[in-house]
């Protein structure tokens, strides 16, 4: 990895570990995972039903259609992401630009395993994954033009051809999309973890003890990163005034 594993047991101590770790203040993504032995795998690798992906995302249509509210998914990526935004198994891996709110989701759940926080630089797991645009920091997007990624549809996935997974952005056109910052990778048939593509230079990671996970976890409420604002919702209001008044 491009730095060796440090602890944090604070977000005072994070911040100070990126300011030396991140020089070039080029985009840099967050993953925060509250099993440190976690694979940066999507769940549909992680559950080895990569081959199934098509069955899956034909029933998931049969399924949740009559459910729809607001306009039908046009294309097979608004599919997958409304799959991916209810919990279905996909080719996706969530991603956030703050480091916050990757450090949230790392501790929001007590554990007894220590947790971990990925950093990535997209731009160079993209340029280990051979891919590359004329600009330097451009990133390829689920849209229909985008070249990029027409082998990545569903419907072009080619086992002969192994493509590695690739960073990619996305329409925020969620609430929860919006309060997360979130961003994505996308696998392609080959189950392979992100962290060891090539020179694994792209990436590192902090640890977060089990035994700071209620200290940090405090912190991140006293400034205000709470449940309510990293899933904006009415379930979710209710149940926070719940907690604070009850």
């Amino acid at each position: 990895m491009l730095h060796e594993d440090r602890l944090i047991n604070s977000v005072s101590d994070l911040l100070q570990f990126l300011k030396s770790d991140w020089i070039d203040n080029k985009f840099l993504w967050f993953r925060g995972q509250r099993d440190i032995d976690w694979e940066l795998k999507p769940s549909i690798a992680r559950d080895d039903l990569l081959n199934k992906e098509n069955m899956l995302i034909k029933r998931f249509k049969q399924v949740v259609s009559p459910h729809l509210v607001g306009p039908v998914p046009q294309t097979p990526w608004d599919w997958i992401f409304l799959m991916q935004h209810h919990g279905a198994p996909t080719r996706l891996l969530d991603w956030t630009e703050s480091p916050l709110v990757g450090l949230y989701f790392a501790i929001v759940k007590d554990a007894e395993t220590d947790a971990a926080l990925w950093c990535l630089d997209p731009i160079s797991l993209n340029e280990a994954s051979k891919i590359k645009y004329n600009f330097e920091l451009e990133l390829p997007a689920f849209e229909a033009d985008d070249k990029i990624l027409q082998n990545y549809l569903p419907e072009r996935l080619d086992p002969v051809i192994e493509l590695l997974p690739i960073a990619v952005i996305g329409q925020r056109n969620s609430p929860r999309m919006i309060a997360q910052s979130g961003t994505f990778t996308i696998n392609h048939l080959k189950n392979i973890s992100i962290d060891q593509i090539g020179t694994q230079k792209h990436i590192w990671r902090y640890i977060i003890p089990k035994e700071s996970r209620k200290t940090i976890r405090e912190e991140l409420r006293l400034l205000g990163y709470s449940e309510l604002k990293i899933f904006p919702g009415l379930d979710v209001a209710g149940r926070s005034v719940a907690k604070e008044l009850c």
